[in-house]
């Protein structure tokens, strides 16, 4: 079936009083895409506002929606992605008033604390809360506990902040029983939510026994395999510690968990610190400056930089921080990066 052009959708939806999302779904991939291969500001202006008209027609009771939970939750996660967050929201609210949905509620409560629209929040967490927690998914969770913690942080010292830190950490524990119970991948997830909830509010007793963001961490990274989540930030503890060899065991977990089709953790980020810990291991070891014999391993952190830097999208922070360590090891080993050198004469070829 051919796919529709934008004015072609919207005498579709004229002429039927039907929208149907996967419709709709398609065509903004495509103007998205579109948006991609032009800088005019006039143009990618332009396209915004037809996906900003589309969401209000969604919004519109005049037309009828042909559509399913999942298609109203992809739809405004696409919009979210562009920041488009009272669009996302206007479609979220359509769906929920088809179906009372916990994923959809959740999905209100974190683009309402995107976008600021704190009293959103409160009315889907008071909806939310008030569903049976068996119809609760990972996102009614885990964006709950984020919302939570964003509001803790917000309030002053007293009764209500303490009495919400109990509450937030009532509910990470809650998410843990849910997700080692459940085929959903969302157990790493719960671990790494607790154990973030522990770092930020300091909410460390459980049972009279000493709980830390690191003994929560490392209890997911044994009660799952892979916990990609938890490893990627003990990876990041053992680092900034200096315990380079327990950081480089956690991101070879790592390693493994990004060869998904849709991971959890950002790939760029696995590499650039799996290089950056090698980085770090090898000075270590080598503080007399000799690193005759290490050509081997000083070429394997060359190859990993450039994994994080080539082989993903990876922000401009990150691949300057590859590029400075990469001469520096140039500098200090005296081993050449042949691949960077094999990358500019092949482009002196072309």
């Amino acid at each position: 079936m051919k796919e529709m052009s934008y004015n072609e959708l919207i005498e579709v939806i004229r002429e039927e009083r039907v929208i149907n999302l996967q419709d709709v779904s398609t065509l903004f991939k495509n103007l998205v895409n579109a948006e991609e291969d032009y800088e005019e500001y006039s143009y990618v202006n332009s396209i915004r506002k037809k996906l900003k008209v589309l969401a209000r027609m969604i919004g519109d009771e005049e037309w009828t929606i042909h559509a399913d939970e999942n298609d109203y939750h992809n739809l405004a996660v696409d919009y979210a992605r562009l920041n488009l967050y009272d669009c996302a929201l206007e479609i979220i609210e359509r769906g929920l008033k088809k179906d009372l949905s916990p994923d959809l509620l959740a999905d209100k409560i974190l683009y309402g604390s995107e976008s600021g629209q704190r009293e959103l929040c409160e009315q889907a967490c008071e909806r939310l809360i008030h569903l049976d927690k068996d119809s609760w998914g990972w996102r009614a969770y885990s964006f709950t506990i984020q919302y939570y913690l964003k509001k803790v942080k917000s309030l002053p010292k007293g009764k209500g902040r303490d009495r919400l830190k109990a509450q937030a950490y009532t509910l990470a524990e809650e998410f843990i029983n849910y997700a080692l119970l459940n085929p959903e991948d969302a157990a790493d997830r719960a671990y790494f939510e607790k154990a973030s909830l522990i770092k930020e509010i300091g909410f460390d007793r459980e049972g009279g026994k000493h709980v830390t963001q690191e003994s929560v961490l490392k209890e997911g990274c044994t009660a799952i395999n892979p916990a990609p989540q938890c490893a990627l930030c003990l990876a990041d503890i053992m680092l900034e510690r200096g315990k380079y060899d327990e950081a480089i065991s956690y991101l070879e977990q790592c390693k493994l968990a990004v060869n998904s089709v849709q991971p959890s953790i950002n790939p760029a980020y696995v590499y650039l610190l799996y290089a950056m810990a090698k980085t770090s291991r090898l000075i270590k070891e080598t503080v007399d400056g000799d690193y005759s014999g290490k050509e081997t391993v000083v070429e394997s952190i060359y190859h990993d930089f450039h994994t994080a830097t080539d082989g993903f999208d990876i922000n401009n922070t990150y691949k300057d921080a590859a590029d400075r360590i990469i001469k520096m090891l140039e500098i200090q080993t005296g081993f050449k990066d042949l691949s960077q050198t094999q990358s500019q004469a092949g482009d002196e070829f072309i």
